[in-house]
């Protein structure tokens, strides 16, 4: 019960990795400096050089590093972290509510950690500065002088943002990965409910995220309840925390909210879709491609640095990006059932072999190595 209501938000998330993070790391000694390994496997290394690309024939001098987070509107929260053979530091904050946020000091244990890997493989650490931006996303369309390394962003956006692992990926997924499996054991596919299954909050892009009793129906996760409300027997979605304005008006949303349900709660049914909320949902993309179950993926321009890996009918199935389709889909995999159950363990064994922490960290190694290389000194 007390997991149960840990998990209900997405700020209990971050409280519970706070209660468990250990800072005490292990002497790094000296460094073996040679060539690293090169990440092959990864299918997602693409993604690097087009994050990069901007910089790739000017480069950036490291002063440009404060005046990308200088650039960063206040109230948003932003970092300047250091690697090097000594070990990871913040630099500078972008301002108190930086300082405060539990994020910040998970993202440099994150970073710690990474040295330690370095270290422990005999891989060089790269000597970089960099700004991280740790809101879920921005919205900025203007070109950053340096790179500004994010959790996620719109593959539309314009320059300068490079996609990064984010806290609850280096954090480990450990207690996620553990939830999830055990219900796997538990719910194996033949004895999953044929029903999608959805619970969430509020959130999402359209309006600035801001949701009121005129515009409400425009959010997709709206969209979503509503396609459940009409058709109770195929799709079970409800919201089960309200914000970003819905709150204001939670008499009238009353039809749309519904219980809280677990993780091991949802992976008692067959098909989990994937909606965004703000951005993209993050760990939730995790626990669904692992969970043995099929993934219904809401087609959408939001991009975490390993979704570049993820294709359609391989390790999910598409939905239109208003939802449209979905009843569609449904049938489609009711029908095809032994496809729907290979897509499901396609996506399970990739979650398995490159949403790792150790696969992050090696991810990492291969960008913070490139960006080195643009640094003007």
């Amino acid at each position: 019960m007390l997991l149960k209501n840990l998990f209900r938000s997405r700020a209990a998330y971050i409280f519970l990795f706070c209660c468990c993070m250990v800072f005490s790391l292990e002497c790094l000694g000296a460094v073996v400096h040679t060539p690293p390994v090169e990440p092959a496997s990864h299918p997602f290394i693409e993604q690097i050089s087009i994050d990069l690309d901007p910089f790739k024939n000017t480069g950036f001098a490291a002063s440009a590093v404060s005046d990308t987070m200088n650039a960063i509107p206040e109230g948003q929260m932003c970092a300047i972290y250091r690697i090097d053979d000594r070990g990871a530091r913040i630099l500078a904050t972008k301002n108190q509510r930086t300082d405060n946020h539990p994020v910040t000091s998970l993202m440099l244990h994150g970073f710690q950690e990474f040295v330690v890997f370095c270290t422990k493989n005999s891989l060089r650490i790269p000597k970089v500065e960099f700004a991280v931006y740790l809101d879920d996303w921005t919205t900025s369309d203007t070109p950053f002088p340096a790179p500004l390394f994010a959790f996620a962003k719109d593959n539309t956006q314009g320059e300068g943002l490079v996609l990064l692992p984010d806290f609850e990926m280096l954090s480990g997924y450990e207690t996620t990965a553990r939830q999830t499996q055990k219900a796997c054991k538990h719910y194996p596919w033949k004895c999953k409910k044929e029903k999608v299954i959805w619970r969430g909050t509020t959130t999402g892009s359209p309006h600035n995220g801001l949701y009121t009793p005129e515009n409400f129906r425009d959010f997709p996760r709206t969209q979503l309840v509503e396609i459940s409300l009409a058709n109770p027997t195929v799709v079970d979605a409800r919201f089960t925390k309200l914000c970003q304005g819905a709150e204001l008006f939670a008499a009238r949303l009353a039809p749309y909210c519904g219980n809280f349900l677990s993780i091991p709660d949802h992976i008692r049914y067959k098909y989990q879709i994937l909606v965004d909320g703000n951005t993209c949902a993050f760990s939730r993309c995790y626990w669904q491609l692992l969970s043995n179950c099929l993934m219904l993926k809401q087609e959408s321009p939001h991009i975490q640095w390993y979704y570049r890996g993820l294709q359609p009918y391989v390790h999910y199935v598409p939905v239109h990006g208003d939802l449209s389709d979905l009843l569609k889909q449904v049938s489609w995999a009711r029908s095809h059932d032994k496809k729907a159950r290979r897509i499901s363990k396609k996506a399970t064994a990739f979650a398995e072999k490159h949403l790792t922490k150790e696969a992050a960290f090696t991810y990492m190694h291969r960008l913070f190595t490139e960006y080195e290389k643009l640094m003007v000194q």
